[in-house]
């Protein structure tokens, strides 16, 4: 029988933990990759990383950092560290700060022996209009 690759991220966008439970009971056996954001995971902290985990699923932590470069690659240490397997970081940040975040997730996880997260650069919020982009002096048009 063949696997089945996850095609599919659910997003663990509630305000608590039973929530949180009630999502992981009814889809995780169908869902292997669950995004926390900023409000659950300020809210919990590691814990609510460590409970998708113990539904045998994977973490997609949602946490858009920007920042300079140290404090941003310190803080992809810890997230390597709490095994998330994808992260988010603002690509506005600048190249400095994505290749130290590069490099700390690269020496994290070869340090501990486990796999290595993806990161994935943030480049425009979905909730961004032409006025946004022109603010951040963008000038092409929204659909691009």
């Amino acid at each position: 029988m063949n696997s089945i690759e996850p095609k599919l991220i659910v997003a663990l966008d509630v305000d608590s933990i039973t929530e949180t439970k009630r999502l992981l009971n009814k889809l995780s056996k169908y869902v292997k990759i669950f995004k926390i954001g900023p409000y659950l995971f300020t809210r919990y902290g590691p814990k609510i990383i460590k409970l998708v985990h113990s539904y045998k699923s994977e973490v997609f932590l949602d946490l858009k950092l920007h920042d300079i470069p140290n404090t941003v690659a310190n803080a992809v240490r810890q997230m390597v560290k709490l095994k998330v397997s994808i992260l988010t970081l603002h690509t506005s940040g600048g190249m400095e700060m994505m290749k130290e975040a590069y490099k700390a997730k690269e020496d994290e996880a070869k340090k501990r022996n486990i796999r290595k997260p993806i990161i994935l650069g943030i480049t425009v919020l979905s909730s961004f209009n032409k006025r946004d982009l022109l603010r951040i002096n963008i000038q092409d048009n929204i659909e691009n």
